[in-house]
């Protein structure tokens, strides 16, 4: 069995094909997919979204936000620079003892007076 077609003849006999795409392969078309930086190390596009945009007179610049702490979660929230961690004078209202004390100098003495200590693995640091 042997079928022959001709290319020309259905545009010829006025039986026009569609020479569009569809609503859907055009949208496909048209919209783009922006894929997830591989490496957060190099590409630094999640701190650019993170930043607030402010206007200003010569150009739009990002300025840092300031870190802040949330109190009144329930837990002592430390910082750290370096090696030395610091407990956050505010939290210390965390503590059952020291709930709803708001004296910032006082809770600020302190959280000068904590001490750091390093334990390694296995050692014990209270018995019964």
């Amino acid at each position: 069995m042997t079928v022959a077609e001709s290319v020309g003849s259905d545009f010829e006999a006025g039986e026009q094909s569609s020479l569009s795409l569809g609503t859907a392969a055009a949208r496909n078309l048209a919209t783009t997919t922006k894929s997830v930086p591989q490496m957060q190390a190099i590409s630094s596009r999640w701190l650019l979204r993170t930043l607030p945009w402010i206007e200003t007179k010569g150009g739009a610049y990002r300025v840092n936000r300031r870190l802040s702490y949330a109190v009144g979660d329930g837990r002592v929230t430390f910082t750290n620079v370096g090696s030395e961690v610091r407990v956050v004078p505010p939290e210390l209202g965390e503590l059952p003892l020291l709930r709803g004390f708001d004296d910032e100098a006082v809770l600020s003495a302190l959280a000068d007076r904590f001490v750091q200590q390093e334990f390694e693995p296995g050692d014990v640091i209270v018995e019964f």
